[in-house]
């Protein structure tokens, strides 16, 4: 079996990836892999998964990491 193989197989047993379930369309480029690197993170932490998922597709609103730096602490939080 190829890693292809081996990866479709794994995807088809496993479902959606948690960057899908987040709205995260992986490319190599700078906001997106952000975006994944923020998921992670979320990911890491010791909450619930959907919860880190939701709290991520929330963060992706805010559009690039500039926007999302430069926001209030009330505004993320809202």
């Amino acid at each position: 079996m190829s890693r292809a193989q081996l990866a479709a197989k794994l995807m088809e047993l496993a479902g959606t990836t948690y960057a899908e379930e987040a709205g995260i369309t992986l490319r190599n480029k700078p906001t997106p892999l952000y975006r994944l690197l923020v998921l992670a993170t979320l990911l890491s932490t010791r909450i619930k998964a959907s919860i880190a998922v939701a709290a991520a597709r929330e963060l992706r609103e805010f559009g690039t990491p500039r926007t999302m730096r430069d926001a209030t602490w009330q505004t993320r939080a809202n």
